[in-house]
């Protein structure tokens, strides 16, 4: 079962310049105060979110009902904070075998100083303490600082996938494949034990 709460901060980062790092468990009000400013970043560079600018609505009942909920209940969320400012964030969810990192962010400010590599770590650490054999995650192939520090943490491609937009004039150049408006994304997979060979050409399936 996955590990629900930490009775105490979680690794202490020391960052050139800053106040000390200190990552926690996340409550339904911190998801609830700070998922919006996730979906907001995230949006420019992830299919999944970008699709919710086309509608205020679908933005609104996402924001404040359906992901809060869902992190909430389907998760373990936790978050790095500066202080009181929350500065990055993760949620875990059990997929079987697997423990998902369904997902990961850090403030634009605070990026490249460790914050993103020590949520992967944490969540490696509850995926072994939870007995899972895999740690997984899935990326959108155009944001390359990300795949470079998932594959610089021991993951690998495992599947992938191309998302078709019927307006894809709406997203950034990057993210839209020459010609046919399609978004590349991937599933990749960490092994945390060793595997015989057929299940780890398998990987693990379903939630």
């Amino acid at each position: 079962m996955l590990t629900r709460s930490l009775d105490h901060p979680y690794n202490p980062i020391a960052l050139p310049g800053t106040d000390a790092i200190t990552i926690r468990r996340l409550g339904f009000v911190d998801t609830l105060a700070h998922v919006g400013t996730f979906v907001d970043g995230t949006m420019g560079r992830d299919v999944d979110f970008r699709l919710l600018e086309r509608s205020r609505v679908a933005y609104a009942v996402a924001r404040w009902v359906i992901l809060p909920l869902y992190f909430q209940w389907r998760c373990a969320g936790y978050g790095a904070f500066q202080g009181e400012r929350l500065v990055g964030l993760t949620y875990l969810r059990a997929r079987r075998q697997a423990l998902h990192v369904d997902a990961i962010a850090v403030h634009p400010d605070f990026r490249r100083q460790g914050i993103g590599r020590a949520l992967l770590r944490l969540a490696e650490r509850q995926a072994r303490t939870a007995g899972r054999r895999w740690l997984s995650l899935r990326v959108t192939l155009s944001n390359e600082p990300a795949v470079r520090l998932y594959e610089s943490e021991g993951f690998r491609r495992a599947r992938h996938e191309k998302w078709w937009l019927d307006d894809p004039v709406q997203l950034e150049p990057n993210h839209a494949d020459p010609g046919d408006g399609t978004i590349a994304k991937a599933t990749l997979l960490k092994p945390l034990s060793s595997l015989p060979d057929t299940h780890e050409q398998e990987g693990p399936h379903g939630d």
